[in-house]
């Protein structure tokens, strides 16, 4: 029978959750520097979600 390490699982999911906060604060700062761009009348915001 396959055995599962389950401390294995555990540090995966805590990697995977540490790329998800990063990847977060990487929309953030994008979602924050498009809405400065949109104030100050920038090309760059077109104000479209996806």
């Amino acid at each position: 029978m396959y055995q599962i390490d389950l401390r294995e699982l555990e540090l995966r999911v805590d990697r995977l959750q540490a790329e998800i906060e990063r990847a977060k604060g990487e929309l953030l700062e994008v979602e924050v520097a498009r809405q400065e761009a949109a104030v100050r009348g920038g090309s760059d915001a077109r104000g479209d979600k996806h």
